[in-house]
């Protein structure tokens, strides 16, 4: 039986059947990892085929406590580890054990030893997370359509005309800014794939709150999208 994976269309994602890529992860990844103060952490990993990723973790019996995170991943010169995009606290860092398998590795990038479970495995019936947290990013409007360069991922989307957006655009009429010149937004939001009127289904900003716009800033090279807490791991 094929493998699903992610597979960028155009400029959108979608999950798709198919093997994947030799040498290339790109999939839905599930794992209960071991937590040092609560029972376990369920852990979920998307990783896509123009090396973003999504990642949650839900820790039991902890109301609250998940967040999702959003970046860069890459591997290791040799092919054999995954390194998802540096944190305050460093990289984290898999090994790839086959195509199906992900070992979570220490902070030095060695083997955990332990008897317990740090791996993940691929998934075959999941459909892409819908990360929800705190976005920084280059806006710009023009002619009803928004768009939003995120900071951690380099990805241009489109931003949805709902929720809290039209306070977004307003603030961005307010300070006479140009398409040609596109502002740092700062916002509480989710990533959700939208099929638009030019295409397949593409990922899209929702504005869930409009936190405000940093004229004359720009994304850092290794600047890391906040997260926010989760009641629950659903998605």
């Amino acid at each position: 039986m094929s493998r699903p994976h992610f597979k960028l269309l155009a400029m959108g994602l979608t999950l798709a059947a198919g093997a994947a890529h030799a040498g290339e992860p790109e999939g839905a990844f599930v794992g209960v990892l071991p937590c040092a103060d609560c029972p376990a952490i369920d852990y979920r990993l998307d990783l896509f085929a123009d090396r973003v990723y999504y990642q949650r973790l839900s820790y039991r019996e902890r109301a609250g406590s998940g967040f999702d995170q959003i970046g860069h991943w890459s591997l290791s010169e040799d092919g054999r580890t995954l390194i998802l995009s540096e944190r305050r606290d460093g990289p984290t860092r898999f090994a790839m054990e086959d195509a199906d398998k992900l070992t979570m590795l220490d902070r030095d990038g060695n083997r955990i030893e332990s008897g317990l479970n740090y791996s993940l495995f691929r998934s075959e019936r999941l459909a892409p997370l819908v990360p929800q947290l705190s976005l920084r990013g280059m806006f710009s409007y023009f002619a009803d359509a928004a768009l939003f360069e995120e900071c951690n991922t380099g990805r241009r989307m489109p931003v949805a005309m709902e929720g809290d957006y039209l306070r977004l655009e307003r603030a961005w009429l307010a300070g006479g800014h140009s398409v040609e010149l596109p502002v740092m937004a700062s916002v509480q939001g989710r990533i959700v794939e939208r099929v638009n009127m030019e295409g397949p289904a593409r990922p899209t900003v929702i504005v869930e709150r409009f936190e405000g716009l940093s004229p004359g800033e720009q994304c850092a090279p290794s600047e890391q999208s906040a997260v926010r807490p989760k009641a629950g791991s659903g998605g």
